[in-house]
């Protein structure tokens, strides 16, 4: 890891901060769970989307995309999305 990045564990939990503070995090779980058996595929479609991902996902968008495609780190983000203070 490059000095200066984040562990993946610090982006399941900074992307699960950022929707709860939106007010996503009911929508956010939902989708997650719809999309799970999909997760390579839905990681894949965020790349075409990255441009409008790129504010809200802090410039680290591609590093998401990695993140996203194995679905044991959906698991994780499920986790820290129901950890997450509600709205």
């Amino acid at each position: 890891m490059l000095s200066g990045q984040k562990s993946d564990e610090e982006l399941i939990r900074t992307l699960a901060a950022t929707l709860a503070q939106r007010g996503w995090r009911a929508p956010a779980m939902v989708l997650l769970e719809m999309l799970k058996p999909f997760s390579f595929i839905g990681s894949q479609a965020m790349l075409l989307f990255e441009p409008l991902l790129s504010p809200l996902l802090g410039g680290q968008a591609r590093r998401y995309v990695t993140l996203l495609e194995e679905r044991a780190n959906i698991e994780r983000l499920l986790e820290a999305l129901e950890a997450e203070p509600g709205r």
